[in-house]
């Protein structure tokens, strides 16, 4: 279980970067970039403790 949401926080930093590209190329208002900056951070985050969470747990998934 853990290496999917490894997976799932690397889809995030993907979908960092191409929000950045899509600002470039003047998809994204700077507003929703921001939006989807925040949301990302947020998620990676929720991800990462629940990574730590399961490693750290005695009952492995």
């Amino acid at each position: 279980m853990i290496h999917f949401l490894v997976i799932a926080r690397g889809s995030t930093s993907e979908v960092r970067s191409l929000a950045y590209a899509g600002l470039d190329i003047g998809f994204f208002s700077e507003e929703q970039f921001a939006d989807i900056m925040e949301r990302t951070q947020k998620i990676s985050g929720l991800l990462n403790g629940l990574i730590r969470y399961l490693r750290d747990s005695p009952r492995k998934c």
